[in-house]
């Protein structure tokens, strides 16, 4: 037997390799992925512990942990604080299961390739809740599908285990002895060791002898493209700024203080997304998430009145609620401090309070008032629910609120002397103030979590910052499989048994089926490639045979698409999380600032003034483990970046500049880094780096919005590449950075 496990198809591959199943016992602290598994269940920060729930609860976790959406802290997923060393660790336990293939002998139809062991496991537990419209299952159905999940997962787990171990004969009691222990540990957290819960729940995998699973198997009702449903944030940079009064000339405070806001205002987005899995994780099941990350999530749903649900969650989202808003105990405090000497104030009527308490304590009709429907629908950037708006966008002036009503255009800057020395939470509306206090207790935590690092130095501030975003990502992600030609033979690809032990007779009715399947499988990929989609055609088709092969073929590539957009959050924030918290930085050195998908602020702390590269070279190792997490990618994975260190200032009584001009400088340079990167695409005849794929048309458009600068030229100016680290890399795909370290630039 190799002693290598074979993997599933790779879907970020372009020539559809396998992926290689690694698990990293030091990284991750565990020897075994299931010792793991049972550290999650048994530290499940919210609710009940997993032992004295439910049945059907203690079912939804596991499927959680396996899809990559346990709980890392009240309220919040992995991808909700991707940089927090728990949601690395996570998402690499669901990076390995997905990287495991399923042993064609488990299967009942070998053909099926794009499954994953993990994408095979929510799939049994999406159809089984038939993707959200069964609220539960009866006892006998949730035993059914708890066994055939676990089991799968016991089984793969423990070949692959005693493939690493090069056991290359393995009889039943080998089998037995190489994993038993970290099942039972697995099962004890999972269900405890309870005489009861033994009997109903316990189970050995080596006794299911005769196991099959049907993955083939579609649902008639479920057309994958019409049952799919998105929600997606607009202008989402542009609002950070807006909000956090990033460009504001006349902030009423002391400038050290507002980096709160920027920090507040991209931490209550992903709150905002935080919510929402929550909801579809609950109500519709982990595996019916499709594309999640750069404020969007896509998701497959059966039932009939999405809309108005997510509207609801959206609108309710920050009220105090079972489904913790991972801020909640902050939004409280906040209010509480917000009315502290105004009750009977215009918006401060007694009768919303509980004047009992000092400061007063408010209640329902004070939480609605502030921060319900009306106000949250004002607050959030346009939200568009499959592809159209789901508000009309307002403004956020609010009356009285110092920040929402500056108008910046028409005044002149204010002076020092008139400025606020702190932050007064009642001088602004209150969603700023949450904002405030929310980028405070983020900071807070984000450092509370570090584990890695030297001692911090006495005298530290924000020494440099780097905006980067990734290039062609959408271009990447967005191309259908059906235009990469060998993953699509993979995914077609139809099972051919063997002769031996089979009857003339019987083997001419296999070879007639054979033949017949390879006939549909040629009108599928026509069809594809024609038109990149088979949604209409299954509506059309009368031919009840191929209509059932097209479903089975749009839910592979509907496997694939939500495969590929999982590994790569997998992977971009373990590398995210590797250059910020490392053991030769000190504790909390740098911070991610925003993190909004693949559009990043990393702030250093450091001694301003001092000449330090630390994002400099921080850059470079990113793009370095960039080209190894993602090697056979069919564009190399690459940035752009803007780099800034902080400056001294020309302002009288002012040593330095002040954190948002620091941080605008880094933005423009990351604007003009990409203006370089895609002239330099353009000028090599890449259209492929500068073009994307367009859903509606079918066709692969030119991007639009950005300016072909003049003729650039590598060498010793402030816009440089870094060099690839591999081979055969081609220079127009490496990455680029304008930075501000050189001497001769105009700032």
């Amino acid at each position: 037997m190799d002693a290598q496990p074979r993997g599933s198809l790779d879907p970020w591959c372009k020539d559809g390799r396998e992926c290689k199943p690694e698990w990293d016992a030091e990284k991750t602290g565990h020897q075994h992925p299931l010792e793991f598994m049972a550290e999650l269940l048994q530290q499940w920060p919210t609710g009940a512990p997993t032992v004295d729930l439910e049945d059907e609860e203690r079912h939804l976790r596991f499927i959680q942990i396996v899809a990559g959406y346990p709980e890392i802290g009240r309220g919040m997923y992995p991808l909700d604080w991707p940089t927090h060393p728990m949601s690395v660790k996570a998402l690499q336990l669901s990076l390995f299961l997905d990287s495991l293939a399923v042993p064609e002998e488990l299967i009942q139809n070998p053909s099926i390739k794009a499954h994953s062991v993990r994408s095979a496991i929510l799939a049994l537990d999406a159809r089984k809740y038939e993707y959200g419209k069964k609220g539960e299952l009866d006892e006998n159905q949730l035993r059914s599908l708890h066994r055939e999940c676990l089991t799968l997962l016991f089984k793969v787990i423990r070949v692959h285990v005693n493939r690493e171990s090069n056991i290359d004969e393995i009889d039943d009691e080998n089998r037995e002895k190489s994993a038993s222990h970290y099942e039972h540990l697995f099962l004890n957290n999972l269900h405890s060791s309870q005489k009861k819960r033994r009997e109903g729940w316990w189970f050995d995998s080596n006794s299911e002898k005769k196991f099959k699973l049907d993955l083939a198997k579609s649902d008639e009702q479920v057309n994958r493209e019409q049952h799919t449903h998105q929600i997606k944030l607009g202008s989402i940079q542009n609002w950070i700024q807006e909000w956090s009064t990033e460009n504001s000339k006349n902030y009423p405070f002391e400038e050290n203080t507002r980096h709160n806001l920027l920090i507040g205002a991209s931490v209550m987005l992903e709150c905002l997304f935080a919510k929402l899995r929550q909801h579809i994780i609950t109500e519709y099941r982990p595996g019916c998430i499709l594309i999640d990350g750069g404020g969007r999530i896509e998701f497959l749903t059966k039932n009939s009145d999405v809309e108005s649900e997510m509207k609801r969650v959206i609108e309710d989202s920050f009220l105090i609620s079972e489904n913790r808003h991972p801020f909640q105990d902050i939004i409280v405090r906040t209010l509480r401090e917000y009315g502290r000497g105004r009750i009977n104030e215009p918006q401060f009527p007694s009768e919303e309070w509980n004047t009992d308490t000092n400061p007063p304590k408010p209640r329902k009709a004070a939480f609605k008032r502030f921060i319900g429907e009306k106000r949250a629908i004002e607050f959030f950037p346009p939200i568009k629910y499959n592809g159209v708006d789901l508000y009309q966008e307002m403004g956020k002036n609010q009356f009285g609120c110092s920040l929402c009503s500056r108008e910046d255009d028409s005044q002149e800057s204010i002076s020092k002397s008139v400025k606020s020395v702190q932050f007064k939470i009642q001088d602004v509306c209150f969603l700023h103030a949450l904002m405030f206090r929310i980028g405070e207790a983020q900071q807070r935590r984000d450092s509370s979590i570090r584990r890695k690092g030297k001692s911090i130095p006495e005298v530290v501030g924000n020494h440099s910052c780097v905006f980067l975003d990734l290039n062609a990502l959408g271009s990447m992600f967005g191309t259908p499989v059906s235009k990469t030609r060998k993953i699509m033979e993979k995914i077609l690809h139809f099972h051919h048994p063997s002769k031996v032990g089979v009857s003339t007779e019987h083997w001419q009715e296999i070879e007639s089926i054979r033949e017949n399947t390879i006939e549909m499988q040629k009108k599928v990929r026509q069809m594809l490639e024609e038109n990149n989609s088979i949604s209409q055609s299954i509506l059309d088709e009368e031919d009840e045979k191929f209509k059932l092969y097209m479903r089975e073929t749009q839910e592979q590539l509907s496997i694939f698409k939500a495969r590929k957009s999982f590994r790569f959050n997998s992977k971009w924030w373990s590398s995210i999380s590797q250059i910020v918290d490392t053991d030769s930085k000190h504790f909390g050195e740098i911070g991610a600032w925003v993190a909004a998908g693949d559009d990043l602020l990393l702030v250093r702390r450091g001694v301003i003034g001092e000449d330090d590269e630390t994002l400099q070279q921080q850059l470079k190792e990113l793009d370095n483990l960039l080209k190894i997490e993602f090697p056979n990618s069919a564009i190399k994975f690459s940035f752009c970046a803007g780099l800034t260190k902080r400056r001294s200032s020309n302002v009288e009584g002012q040593n330095w500049e002040k954190i948002p001009d620091m941080i605008q400088r880094a933005r423009k340079k990351e604007k003009q880094a990409k203006n370089y990167w895609k002239t330099r695409a353009d000028k090599s005849d890449r259209d492929d780096l500068i073009s994307e794929y367009d859903s509606i048309s079918g066709s692969i458009k030119r991007k639009k919005g950005w300016t072909l600068m003049s003729e650039w030229v590598p060498g010793n100016g402030p816009v440089y590449s870094i060099p690839s680290v591999r081979e055969g890399v081609p220079t127009e795909e490496e990455s680029m950075i304008y930075s501000s370290t050189f001497r001769g630039e105009e700032e």
